[in-house]
C-alpha cells in the first residue's frame, strides 16, 4: 500500500479492512523491533514500512530456565540472559565488561525467551545509566 507521508495510522488501518475486537496493539515496524503505537491519530512517516496490529496479551516474567535460546539466537554471540541480570542487579560496569555496547537491540532474545523476560528491556536500562555515568564524567 501507497500512501502519502501524514495520513493517520486510522486511516490505513481502515483502508484494510480495520481492526477487530481482539485487536488491542498497533506497532509501527515488524513484530520485534517495532515500536507500539498509543495514537492512531498518529501520521505515516517516512520510515513507517508496516503497520502490525495484534493482539497484546499481558505476559507475566518468570526466572530464568537456563535455556539457552536468548544466546543462541543473538546475532552479537553476547549473553542476553546475564546481562539482564547485571542490569537489574545494578551492576552496570559489568554489562560493560560484558560487551553490552555490542548489542543492537534486534529484540529476538526477548522474542525467543520461554520465562517472558524483557531482555531488550533491560539492556536498553543499562546502556541509558552507562551513557549517563559517561556524560557525567
Amino acid at each position: 500500500l501507497l500512501t502519502r507521508f501524514g495520513t493517520p495510522l486510522k486511516s490505513l488501518i481502515d483502508y484494510c479492512g480495520g481492526m477487530d475486537e481482539r485487536a488491542n496493539k498497533v506497532i509501527l515496524g515488524g513484530p520485534m523491533m517495532g515500536i507500539a503505537q498509543f495514537d492512531l491519530d498518529f501520521p505515516a512517516v517516512k520510515g513507517t514500512n508496516s503497520i502490525l496490529v495484534t493482539e497484546s496479551r499481558p505476559l507475566r516474567e518468570q526466572d530464568c530456565i537456563s535455556c539457552g535460546k536468548c544466546i543462541e539466537i543473538c546475532p552479537m554471540r553476547l549473553m542476553p540472559t546475564l546481562l539482564a541480570r547485571y542490569a537489574k542487579a545494578g551492576r552496570y560496569d559489568d554489562c560493560r565488561e560484558a560487551y553490552i555496547d555490542d548489542c543492537f537491540e534486534c529484540g529476538a532474545c526477548t522474542y525467543t525467551c520461554p520465562a517472558n523476560i524483557p531482555l531488550v528491556q533491560y539492556i536498553k536500562i543499562a546502556k541509558k545509566e552507562l551513557a549517563k555515568r559517561k556524560a557525567g564524567k
